[in-house]
């Protein structure tokens, strides 16, 4: 495992999204928030933003009639575009 968030550095990763908002990681203090400049207070990424962190254009699920929570349900069963391609390299170089 790879340590890329260090105390008292600005914030490398993210963890897993979730499809629930009660998970630990958006609870008091929890490692899923982010600073809200408008609030000015620690709040859980809104869809847009976990879709950008996850490497997803902006907009791309958005619908009119879709809720809040059925995009964070599809993110949170959604796997990063990022991580996999990664996954899929390592694999291709173990191949060759």
């Amino acid at each position: 495992m790879v340590v890329v968030n260090r105390v008292g550095q600005p914030r490398m990763a993210l963890p897993t999204f979730v499809s629930f908002p009660t998970s630990h990681a958006y609870r008091e203090g929890g490692p899923g928030l982010v600073w809200d400049t408008c609030s000015q207070q620690l709040v859980e990424p809104n869809t847009d933003e976990k879709k950008c962190v996850m490497g997803f254009p902006i907009g791309v699920t958005s619908v009119l009639s879709i809720f809040e929570a059925s995009h964070r349900e599809v993110l949170g069963q959604a796997m990063d575009p990022n991580c996999l391609t990664w996954i899929v390299s390592l694999g291709m170089a173990e191949h060759h």
